[in-house]
């Protein structure tokens, strides 16, 4: 199992907004400016002679950003942010592929508080933790 820079990057990004995200429930608009300029400056670095294909990753993050904003935040507006910056990292389709990770994971986790802990189906709960796992598995599992 091989972890590339991007991914590290990408998980240390998930992993301090999944603490900040359980914690206080809102994540720090700091966090993504400073992990989106690094990624932007490392995918210059890296992919100079392909910037246009930059801008197809941030696909994911500008739909759910779409969602958050016609479900008047159902979907917080820094979880979808997180997936734009998660894009820059890890491109189009290991995003869409860490975004469903996490979604069928929030799914699971919603069941269980609506069976198990007795919670309405209007019950909250952090995104980004499952995002971060959704991540893990697609490292752990290649």
């Amino acid at each position: 199992m091989e972890v590339s820079f991007n991914e590290m990057m990408a998980i240390l990004f998930l992993g301090i907004g999944s603490i900040m995200d359980i914690k206080r429930r809102k994540i720090s608009i700091w966090l993504f400016i400073i992990f989106g300029i690094v990624g932007i400056c490392i995918q210059i670095w890296q992919y100079h002679d392909r910037i246009p294909q930059l801008s197809v990753c941030l696909l994911p993050g500008l739909v759910l950003l779409g969602v958050s904003k016609g479900t008047r935040e159902a979907l917080g507006y820094g979880d979808s942010l997180a997936v734009l910056v998660l894009g820059i990292y890890v491109g189009l389709w290991e995003t869409t592929e860490i975004v469903i990770g996490g979604l069928l994971l929030s799914a699971v986790w919603a069941g269980i508080l609506m069976i198990f802990l007795k919670r309405g189906k209007q019950a909250e709960f952090p995104f980004l933790p499952f995002l971060f796992l959704g991540m893990a598995g697609k490292i752990i599992g290649g």
